[in-house]
């Protein structure tokens, strides 16, 4: 019945020990990814800002119609920094920094693992021992018994030393239970936090829809290059097609 109870619990730490291990995983990879697209985002918003400048630069040497158009522009792409600065910011917070705590969080974890596995290891060494005793003399159970004095004292403390031994591996067994169950409800958490930047991504495609309405308005007033132009002079053209801003 013990030795039964012993492998159960042994079977329960190594489901708690191999779920400890995937989140450490993945959780890692996707600290290091998110970390890599918050930075990307961050560049690419500076390398917008500076566009900003040189648009407005520009449109400062232009006619009025095309200053004005560019103006608007720019302002249009400027507002979409704003969303793209608000992502940095959220990403930071609300995901890498809770993922990169989980390198402390895990570490924790495998220590109370281990602190488990010694105790089982120790409880599994007493059981044996005790067997292996009983084995070698079996009519010890009736010295036991009949309370006779010679084997009696040290079945007694292969016993005891075999109920420690299983009290301190129920106590970490339980322990390590305990934490666990907080380990996944805060990874759950954690998971649900990260869908909050949702809300960013739909506000950056409504901007790049406001986007491309304006670089339409700008195309159908032909005020950056005319076709009159475009037909007399194809190669001098530094206007590409490039179609509207696809966010599927």
């Amino acid at each position: 019945m013990l030795r039964r109870s012993l492998e159960n619990r042994d079977a329960q730490t190594r489901q708690l020990q191999d779920a400890v291990t995937n989140v450490e995983k993945h959780f890692g990879e996707l600290c290091q990814i998110f970390a890599a697209y918050v930075r990307k985002t961050a560049r690419l918003r500076d390398k917008a800002d500076l566009l900003v400048n040189e648009i407005n630069v520009y449109a400062s040497t232009e006619t009025p119609n095309l200053k004005q158009g560019l103006k608007n522009f720019a302002d249009e792409f400027a507002k979409l920094q704003d969303y793209r600065q608000a992502e940095v910011e959220r990403l930071e917070a609300k995901v890498v920094e809770p993922l990169k705590a989980y390198g402390t969080i895990v570490k924790m974890k495998r220590d109370d693992l281990k602190a488990t596995l010694t105790a089982r290891n120790r409880e599994a060494k007493q059981l044996t021992q005790l067997e292996r005793t009983r084995q070698r003399n079996p009519s010890d159970r009736h010295v036991i018994v009949s309370f006779e004095f010679g084997l009696k004292k040290m079945f007694c403390k292969a016993e005891t030393e075999l109920q420690r031994a299983t009290m301190d591996a129920t106590r970490t067994t339980r322990h390590l239970e305990e934490t666990i169950d907080n380990f996944e409800k805060q990874k759950i958490k954690d998971i649900k936090d990260f869908r909050s930047v949702s809300s960013l991504v739909l506000k950056t495609k409504k901007s790049f829809k406001l986007l491309n309405s304006v670089c339409t308005l700008l195309s159908n007033s032909r005020l950056l290059c005319t076709t009159s132009i475009s037909e007399s002079c194809p190669e001098t053209n530094l206007f590409t097609d490039v179609g509207e801003y696809k966010l599927d």
